[in-house]
């Protein structure tokens, strides 16, 4: 589990913040949406999301 956390912001905050943290894992609502974003121009961002 990653030692940071950041409460809710937005995405593209998210994914600036994941690329300076490499072993972050956002936790978010929206999976979907999410799924899409990429750090780094390509790579997956890990995420924890409900599914539907």
């Amino acid at each position: 589990m990653p030692g940071r956390w950041w409460p809710i912001c937005e995405s593209n905050r998210l994914v600036a913040m994941s690329e300076q943290v490499t072993d972050c894992l956002v936790l978010t609502l929206d999976h979907d949406d999410f799924s899409t974003y990429r750090r780094h121009e390509r790579e997956v961002i890990p995420f924890l999301s409900p599914r539907r």
